[in-house]
């Protein structure tokens, strides 16, 4: 806890005082981080050999950040997560859906790459399941348009091969 425990993020010290761990850092609550970031709440953060872990943020930008006149923390928020190479993720598990139905995960566990996948999901008679191998393995976090243009390829292909095997199913045996 930050502030107050209305704020809803959680506050440990970890590696023997190395590591700062926040938990839930959201839009509506990165006053407070941005403070603790700023060393508000001790200068821990501040030294360079020191750690912050965030665990599990929704934060999507700065621009969500704050009310219009909050230039301040609009500002903050910019400096501190703006820049897509600002942050390492460990670890990220995401679940995406297209606009045309498809349905996948994105997938990182640290150090090894990401990896998108497609799944069953759409298909109301069989179990959700991971499409292995992966449809995109990428160093980088694949941008938003290339998880959509492979999760709905992939769709195109599971839907293509599904129709195959119904027309085959279909066929008289000789």
């Amino acid at each position: 806890m930050l502030e107050s425990p209305a704020d809803g993020i959680g506050v440990w010290r970890a590696a023997g005082g190395d590591m700062t761990v926040v938990a839930q850092v959201g839009n509506l609550n990165f006053a407070p981080f941005a403070r603790l970031c700023a060393g508000e709440f001790g200068g821990a953060p501040l030294d360079p050999g020191h750690t912050l872990l965030v665990v599990n943020p929704t934060w999507t930008r700065s621009a969500d950040i704050g009310q219009l006149w909050d230039r301040k923390l609009k500002a903050a928020a910019a400096a501190l997560i703006d820049d897509p190479a600002a942050w390492l993720p460990l670890y990220h598990l995401w679940d995406l859906r297209t606009a045309k139905g498809a349905t996948g995960l994105l997938f990182r566990s640290w150090p090894h790459d990401w990896q998108l996948y497609h799944t069953t999901a759409h298909q109301e008679d069989l179990p959700a399941a991971l499409d292995d191998p992966p449809v995109l393995v990428s160093q980088e976090r694949p941008s938003k348009e290339q998880q959509i243009e492979r999760l709905n390829a992939a769709l195109a292909e599971g839907l293509r091969q599904e129709r195959a095997a119904r027309e085959v199913a279909r066929r008289p045996r000789q």
